[in-house]
């Protein structure tokens, strides 16, 4: 299956879905995808955490400003995967939207960020 969209969810996306999302664009440097963060829980807009920016910095990850937002249905279509950093997330969503569970995976964050870091 081809995706066309790529969300990285992670609580209130300020750490690890905006990080996942920047290492992944500056890997695959491929426009025609779309790839993007979002929050389960944001009550309000907040920026990214400044050490994610100076992490994504350190290793030459180029990454705009940006701020939290919540995912939301309209987010979501038969092209997107969803990419969780805890199962209990990928629950989360699969019991919000109702989604089928092979739309949404759980990424391993430590294990991602040691393979991708390496690099």
């Amino acid at each position: 299956m081809s995706f066309n969209k790529v969300i990285f969810v992670c609580k209130e996306n300020v750490n690890q879905s905006p990080m996942a999302e920047w290492i992944l664009k500056d890997m695959i440097k491929d426009n025609t995808k779309e790839i993007c963060s979002r929050g389960l829980v944001v009550l309000f807009p907040e920026p990214r955490n400044l050490k994610v920016t100076e992490v994504l910095e350190s290793h030459h990850i180029k990454c705009d400003e940006q701020n939290s937002q919540e995912i939301d249905r309209e987010d979501i279509d038969e092209n997107t995967l969803i990419l969780t950093m805890t199962f209990a997330e990928k629950v989360n969503i699969m019991e919000k939207f109702e989604f089928e569970k092979f739309l949404i995976h759980m990424v391993e964050m430590k294990r991602f960020m040691k393979s991708v870091m390496r690099k």
